[in-house]
Parts: C-alpha cells; sequence; structure tokens
C-alpha cells in the first residue's frame, strides 16, 4: 500500500453508482472495526524517538534545495503540494520541494542514491531501504483517517462462488505489485496461513499496478478475488464504484502506515528541524488542514522508531521463506 488514494472514475465504471444503502454501511463499519482504539485526537504516538546511531555520521554541508519525495498514490492535488513545500522551507530556513513519484521502489532508490533529501516511504519499500543502508530509519509515521495502521483485505464478489479462504483454489487473484504490503504482502502471507501455496493454487496471479485496478478487476469479473486495504474501499465507493456488490474474504493483517526517512547526507541540525516541522503539523489546526489538503486523509505525523515496522519485517521473511519467488 502504499496509503489511502483518490480512485479515478473510468468510464467502465460509471454504470456501478448507485450504491445501497446496505454495502456503504458494510464497508463503513469494516473500516471503523479496522481501526481500533487508535482515536483521531491526540495523535498516537507509536514509539519515542530514539537518538541517532552513532555510526550514521553526517554531512556538515547543507543542500542548496530540501527535495521531499512522496507517493503518487497519496497525493490528492500535485499543485497544493506547494502549500507544503513552502511550509517545509519557511521552517528549515532552505527551499523545499515536494517530489511525486509513481512507482515504490523509485522512492528508495531515491534516497539511497542521495537525490532526496527525505522521503515517505510505504512500510515494504521501507523495510527494503532501511535493509540495504540501515542509516535510512524511520523517524516520524503517517496518521492517516485518525490511525497509525491500516488493513489488508482480500475482497471477491457477493455474486461467486468465493465466501472463504478455502474456495480460493483454483481463483484468479488480482494483486497490486510485488511492492506492497496490504496489495501483496499481508494477503499472500494470510493465503500462506491458510494452508495455500498462491503461486501453486490460484489458478492465475496477476499484478495490476495499482489499488483502484485490483478492485475494478473483482468488480468487473476479471479476477475472482483481489487484494487491496480498507481505505481504497472507501475511496472506491465515494467515488460511486459498486463496493456494495463485494465481500470480505479474509482479512491480512494490520500494516504500519509510511515511514518518513531522512537521508544520512542531511546534516543532523537540518534534518532535525524538518521533522520538527513535520511534527507540528497537524489537522487539528486551521493552518494544518490547508497544508495537508494535498495529501489524502492525512492527518499528521508522530514520533516513531524503526521498531514499530517489525511487522512488516516479519511478514516479508516469513513469505519468502515459504515461497522465494518475489522480493
Amino acid at each position: 500500500m502504499a496509503p489511502p488514494m483518490v480512485l479515478p472514475e473510468t468510464d467502465s465504471m460509471r454504470g456501478r453508482a448507485g450504491l445501497r444503502p446496505v454495502g456503504i454501511a458494510l464497508w463503513l463499519s469494516l473500516v471503523a472495526a479496522s481501526a481500533c482504539t487508535e482515536a483521531p485526537r491526540p495523535l498516537p504516538v507509536p514509539r519515542p524517538v530514539p537518538s541517532p546511531a552513532p555510526a550514521c555520521d553526517r554531512t556538515t554541508v547543507a543542500p542548496a534545495e530540501f527535495r521531499f519525495g512522496v507517493l503518487a498514490s497519496v497525493v490528492r492535488s500535485v499543485p497544493d503540494l506547494d502549500d507544503l513545500g513552502s511550509w517545509i522551507g519557511a521552517r528549515i530556513g532552505i527551499p523545499a520541494r515536494v517530489e511525486v513519484l509513481d512507482r515504490y521502489e523509485d522512492l528508495g532508490s531515491r534516497m539511497l542514491q542521495g537525490t532526496l533529501e527525505a522521503a515517505m516511504l510505504p512500510p515494504l519499500e521501507y523495510i527494503r531501504t532501511h535493509d540495504r543502508n540501515p542509516c535510512i530509519a524511520a523517524r516520524l509515521t503517517s496518521v492517516v483517517g485518525g490511525s497509525v495502521r491500516y488493513s489488508s483485505f482480500l475482497v471477491a464478489r457477493k455474486d461467486s462462488r468465493i465466501r472463504r479462504l478455502e474456495d480460493l483454489r483454483g481463483a484468479r487473484g488480482a494483486f497490486v505489485s510485488p511492492d506492497s504490503a496490504s496489495g501483496w504482502l499481508f494477503a499472500w502471507r494470510r493465503l500462506q496461513e491458510a494452508g495455500m501455496d498462491p503461486w501453486k493454487d490460484l489458478a492465475e496471479v496477476r499484478f495490476v499496478g495499482s489499488h483502484a485496478a485490483v478492485i475494478e478487476a473483482v468488480l468487473e469479473g476479471k479476477s475472482d478475488v483481489g487484494a487491496t486495504f480498507d481505505a481504497a474501499i472507501v475511496a472506491a465507493q465515494q467515488v460511486g464504484w459498486d463496493t456494495a456488490s463485494l465481500s470480505l474474504v479474509a482479512l491480512g493483517g494490520r500494516i504500519p502506515y509510511d515511514a518518513v526517512v531522512v537521508s544520512p547526507e542531511v546534516p543532523a541540525p537540518l534534518a532535525e528541524s524538518f521533522l520538527q516541522a513535520l511534527s507540528v503539523l497537524d489537522t487539528t489546526t486551521p493552518e494544518g488542514r490547508r497544508v495537508l489538503a494535498a495529501l489524502v486523509h492525512y492527518d499528521g505525523f508522530v514520533p516513531t522508531d524503526d521498531s514499530f515496522y517489525d511487522d512488516v519485517r516479519r511478514v516479508a521473511e516469513s513469505v519468502l521463506m515459504d515461497s522465494g519467488r518475489t522480493r
């Protein structure tokens, strides 16, 4: 997952408008249940911020511009990102710009190359990047819809034969990409826990590139089951897609939202100023709501550390151990 996105209303989907109230209630109740007790205010703090690792020596030379990378799927309005860039720049003392990247792996590779000063890394991409350079460590985690975690879903059409995990043998599966925690990793692990080898037991495994494409594939009958996450279902419902025709087959698990990381090439005082700028930004204030309006359903950012993403790491290791075919 990737985090919540705005789903486009494609021509093929416009005919699905007109949701039944029971469908809306079903999905909203599922999302409410998945949020557990993580209340919107005060913003939940998962972990205290650790001291920087002594081995991660930072340069003393400040960059001419501070580049902050985010994934395109979390952006509601690209022009409005100028407000976020201006907010950061005013508080760190140098010009700042938010760069929008389309692919998960581009965020990680740009951090490793040193061509981004900071980034908001999706959870699976975060642990991969951290594995390659431990000095790129989580310092903040995103708060979305009042929570620091979201849920992975396996969904099917109500009029299909699929009612439970055991019915998925021989089914056609749609997944987002091997870089998606909710749209692949956690759903894949849930299938393995049910005694399946998805590569062998599913009739088809397709990586379709986005949560919107997964939902569309299931709704149109191109796939029998799809892996997505809670807010994607809500976003699909909000633009008129017929989510009432979907049923929940299984929950894949709870996943931390994106990690905010800073390049080890950024001087420590500048890194701390950037992190402080994001930490005080939240939707409990009019200014926070204005600055964060460019990001879909984002409420702010709270301190964290690498251990907050240990569950993602354990699931990734477990999936690789059982299949060894995707990473």
